[in-house]
């Protein structure tokens, strides 16, 4: 039997047999990533190409998935931050219990980014995974429109209720240039003792070592550091 699904932002093909006792199927296809869009409010504007190539076999009971997908002209932004990845491209390797993501690279900002990960799988559900990201003079506004220059790699370990964060950061660059005023000392003071006094919830765990460069200034009316 053969399927063809072919819409505005897909292109799929079925083809195979499913039971009673076996399966044999196959599917390859195309996916506009601008139908991310609809389903996930953290990424602005995504762009970009999701093509893959998979497999079923096996039995009807314990059927084995394996396949690859491609990534090609990814482009989103990150909602609320200072973040626009760009010409995003790499490939993945899976099958029905782990997904290997490799040779993911693109412009993060003004500089570049890579990552790879594995992702392990229980019942075709995550259950671990684990994700390497290196960048390089990435700019980004750190402190209110200051902006900083950095360089670092982080690996990353996400999990239902937190989230492992480890690695190195280097500052390659920064200016902190805003001036200093008693009015804004008071908003401080007048946010700081509205907050709330119940115990905040733990979402993540961070262990980066951050280092700064010899171009990393604070100039403003009350100082001038290096």
């Amino acid at each position: 039997h053969s399927l063809r699904l072919q819409g505005e932002t897909t292109n799929m093909t079925l083809d195979g047999r499913f039971g009673p006792s076996s399966v044999n199927m196959s599917s390859s296809g195309s996916i506009d990533l601008r139908l991310l869009s609809s389903v996930t409010q953290v990424l602005d504007a995504p762009s970009g190409d999701l093509r893959y190539s998979a497999t079923l076999t096996g039995t009807t009971l314990r059927p084995v998935l394996g396949g690859t997908a491609e990534l090609s002209g990814v482009r989103f932004g990150i909602s609320g931050q200072d973040l626009q990845v760009r010409g995003l491209q790499g490939r993945a390797q899976f099958s029905s219990t782990r997904v290997l993501v490799d040779d993911v690279d693109g412009q993060l900002n003004d500089g570049r980014v890579r990552a790879r990960g594995d992702v392990q799988l229980q019942g075709l559900v995550p259950k671990r995974a684990d994700f390497d990201v290196e960048f390089d003079d990435v700019t980004t506004r750190v402190i209110d429109d200051d902006s900083a220059t950095l360089t670092g790699a982080l690996h990353i370990v996400p999990s239902s209720n937190t989230v492992m964060v480890s690695g190195n950061v280097d500052v390659v660059k920064f200016r902190y240039t805003k001036p200093l005023t008693l009015e804004s000392l008071v908003t401080w003071a007048r946010q700081s003792s509205s907050m709330s006094t119940e115990t905040p919830q733990e979402w993540g765990h961070f262990d980066v070592d951050i280092a700064t460069g010899n171009d990393v200034r604070i100039e403003n009316n009350l100082l001038r550091a290096k």
